[in-house]
């Protein structure tokens, strides 16, 4: 399991799920290739990797090679480098990301990133993380450093060893789950026996993908199966008349203006905005757009 991997198996992945990553493990999907996305942040790595040492004044070996856990034999990761020298060694890793979603990173690395640092950490039983992200489109770099209490507590108490593992420590306790459902997948891995289904984008893809080929014959259903299907198909109708009633209300009380306010805040803007389509003309669009608490932009 790698610190891809269980970034997906916590289910805070993007690109996939428990479901998705089984069947991937099992060879019974093709593995998932990445994107242009994922390309434009790995061509990107050196820049990150440059504004970080030059932001820290810390010495940087970039790295591809693949680590196995000394305890746990199924546990590995790729760092993306090493924060030499190999007296203090770290593990770094290089992010690029949306600008509109820099909010993400005001107090830490989000989850997902946070997750996938820990678990090369671990992996390498190093004491220190480092996270070097840069935010397209307009370049602002950040740097983040994610370590355990010891290592802070040992700063100023040198007889407490830094790689005391402590429970109490929040990296230790993230630490812990993650170990424990890195097991738990392997389990089910060695069982045969899949993750249930979820509700994600990723696995609705992965189910077509499993069943995608010539189509013959037919299958009889559970009843309560196909109920549930309907049920859920009429929910959804409900939830798009009740949406279009809500917004079609929300357009008669903003009226002509710009911006609605509650109790003075500003909540909601109302844009006309230019969208360029394929082999069409560009159209104007009415967008209501929420906003969020100081974003406000007035």
């Amino acid at each position: 399991m790698t610190a891809t991997d269980i970034v997906t198996i916590m289910g805070l992945s993007s690109y996939s799920s428990p479901w998705v990553l089984w069947h991937d493990k099992k060879g019974l999907l093709p593995p998932w290739e990445g994107n242009d996305r994922t390309a434009v942040g790995s061509a990107l790595q050196p820049y990150v990797a440059a504004r970080w040492e030059q932001a820290t004044g810390l010495r940087l070996e970039q790295s591809e090679n693949l680590f196995r856990s000394h305890d746990r034999a199924w546990q590995m990761a790729t760092p993306d480098g090493l924060v030499l020298p190999a007296a203090d060694l770290a593990t770094w890793e290089a992010k690029t990301w949306d600008d509109q979603d820099r909010a993400a990173w005001d107090s830490g690395p989000p989850p997902k990133v946070r997750a996938q640092v820990l678990w090369q950490m671990d992996t390498l039983n190093v004491a220190t993380g480092h996270v070097g992200v840069v935010f397209l489109p307009s370049g602002e770099f950040r740097s983040y450093v994610i370590e355990h209490d010891q290592v802070r507590i040992a700063s100023v108490d040198a007889t407490i060893p830094a790689s005391t593992h402590d429970p109490a420590c929040r990296v230790c306790a993230d630490q812990d789950v993650m170990r424990e459902r890195g097991v738990e997948f392997c389990q089910l891995l060695q069982a045969d026996r899949p993750p249930p289904l979820d509700g994600s984008a990723t696995t609705l893809a992965g189910v077509k993908r499993l069943h995608a080929g010539v189509l013959a014959g037919q299958a009889e259903l559970d009843r309560s199966l196909w109920a549930g299907y309907e049920e859920a198909r009429d929910s959804v109708r409900d939830a798009e008349r009740h949406l279009r009633l809500a917004e079609s209300e929300l357009r008669q009380a903003l009226g002509g203006a710009e911006v609605g306010t509650v109790g003075g805040a500003a909540v909601v803007r109302r844009q006309m905005v230019a969208v360029k389509e394929h082999f069409r003309k560009a159209s104007v669009q009415d967008r209501l757009t929420r906003i969020k608490r100081g974003d406000a932009g007035e």
